[in-house]
């Protein structure tokens, strides 16, 4: 289950003084000298990822929480097979605020290493899903040869935490898996299938650094009529109290549906109101009587005059912009959908579901 949804209601009562900008441990990583491709790499007569860290940063800025997030790849394609698969490298960034950087190079087999320069990224979008993307491609690769790529990124934050994977069908060499957070908040870890709970560590000024390395994680087989996902060693993490401010249990099920019906159903200004009866008088409500044709009728409306962002800005879940603009985020979607119906008096009622092949409840 994943759910978008801002803080703004909540940084009321944080009061967050924590810095609005990337801390150094982000905005001054980059990679190391190429690396050496070793005998036992060489041994396992497959693909390999030498090195996938996550870095990620929860701050505030302007009333809003988002986080900052560094992803850094490595992989050794081992046959002509491997290159002709990931020769080209597509990005999904209809989730990001923001791309603040970007990076790539491969490290051919006699150890010479060629960086991308910046025209060699590409925007795309999907015409189906209408989501952004960046694309690049790596040439002259041979068997042997390492591709790499890191970037930096700015996301909104997700009310409920994130679900991270850390177990793949390649073997992983070394994993990094970090999350900076205010020191007056505390985080809830949970790890399932034998990968380690983080250490926290508190010797950087105004944060707690949670951590976990990893060294040689095994690839996990692919199985048919299997869900691999739910047999990954994953780890689950959300905020859980803001001890300083009182605030506690952020996480257990009765605060959270609390916040995320405030968050679905908020007060709107008489203006708003008005635009929504204006809309719900074009699809034709008030001539309809029966409430499933009502139903149906705002259904096809926002299906047909509506459509997701290629963009995570913020502003995306909120419903002025979305009228204004027929745009709109996963949150966007629900908040639209609910307020509609409410406005239109027609009685419902929010079902929250999970995929058990993702995650178990």
């Amino acid at each position: 289950m994943t759910m978008r949804l801002t803080f703004s209601l909540l940084l009321v009562v944080l009061d967050l003084q924590f810095a609005r900008a990337q801390h150094a441990l982000l905005k001054d990583y980059d990679w190391e000298a190429p690396p050496q491709v070793d005998e036992v790499i060489l041994e396992k007569g497959t693909d390999v990822l030498l090195k996938r860290n996550v870095l990620t940063q929860f701050s505030e800025e302007n009333g809003r929480m988002h986080f900052y997030n560094v992803f850094h790849m490595q992989r050794y394609l081992h046959d002509l097979e491997a290159i002709e698969e990931n020769k080209t490298i597509q990005l999904s960034t209809g989730h990001m605020q923001e791309l603040i950087r970007i990076k790539a190079r491969c490290i051919l087999p006699d150890g010479s290493a060629n960086q991308l320069d910046s025209s060699a990224f590409l925007e795309r979008t999907d015409d189906r899903e209408g989501e952004g993307g960046v694309y690049f491609a790596f040439e002259g690769l041979r068997p042997g040869s390492i591709i790499e790529y890191l970037y930096l990124s700015r996301e909104n934050g997700g009310y409920q935490g994130g679900v991270y994977r850390t177990q793949f069908a390649l073997p992983v060499m070394e994993q990094r898996f970090e999350v900076l957070v205010p020191e007056t908040w505390r985080f809830q870890f949970r790890t399932y299938n034998g990968m380690p709970m983080p250490l926290a560590d508190s010797s950087h000024a105004g944060i707690i650094r949670h951590h976990v390395r990893m060294l040689d994680t095994p690839a996990i087989p692919a199985e048919k009529s299997s869900f691999e996902d739910v047999n990954r060693m994953y780890i689950v993490q959300r905020l859980d109290a803001v001890p300083m401010h009182s605030v506690f249990d952020l996480s257990g099920f009765a605060t959270a549906t609390r916040n995320f019906h405030k968050n679905l159903y908020p007060e709107h200004a008489p203006k708003l109101r008005k635009e929504m009866k204006a809309l719900l008088q074009d699809v034709g409500i008030d001539k309809k009587t029966d409430v499933e044709a009502k139903v149906r009728a705002i259904d096809m409306h926002i299906k047909t005059g509506f459509a997701p962002a290629s963009s995570g800005a913020p502003e995306l879940s909120s419903i002025e912009h979305i009228l204004r603009t027929k745009n709109y985020d996963a949150f966007g979607l629900r908040r639209l959908y609910a307020n509609l119906l409410r406005e239109a008096g027609i009685e419902h009622q929010i079902v929250l579901t999970t995929d058990r092949s993702d995650s178990p409840f």
